[in-house]
């Protein structure tokens, strides 16, 4: 492999990757949006959705959409911040862990497909080397943030 091409490959990967995903997706009623939102709140609820929109890579207008429908569908719902009632902080309803449960199933079998050819040990290895470069990429903006601030 080229490590001039590195960039363009994970790109790639990640996003047939995503289309192969989105095509099950369509059984639990959900979009990768949706899923996406599902994924975060899960770990984070309470997030305003200017955080879940910067977190998820959605664009705000479009993360709008998404909380309308997902509202609407009894997923979650947004509050108005205590200290700030112009802020709305978004959480799961129950409904959310029963699709929530339906999406890790769904993710658990993609991954497995996905990773067919791997052996147990490269899948480790794979997944400790993404882990590194995230890691690596967090403190390489980190440390320019920190400049731009200097």
């Amino acid at each position: 492999m080229q490590l001039r091409s590195f960039g363009i490959l994970l790109k790639d990967v990640s996003r047939l990757s995503s289309r192969y995903f989105e095509r099950h997706l369509g059984e639990l009623g959900l979009t990768l949006d949706q899923c996406k939102v599902l994924a975060r709140l899960e770990h984070e609820e309470g997030m305003t959705q200017t955080q879940l929109a910067e977190c998820t890579d959605m664009d705000p207008m479009t993360l709008v959409r998404v909380l309308d429908r997902m509202e609407q569908e009894g997923l979650l719902e947004r509050r108005r911040h205590e200290q700030d009632r112009r802020v709305r902080q978004i959480y799961l309803l129950p409904a959310a862990q029963v699709q929530m449960a339906k999406m890790w199933q769904l993710v658990e079998q993609v991954r497995g497909e996905t990773l067919r050819q791997f052996s147990d040990l490269e899948k480790e290895t794979f997944m400790s080397y993404l882990q590194r470069m995230r890691s690596t990429l967090h403190e390489l903006l980190q440390a320019e943030s920190g400049q731009e601030e200097a």
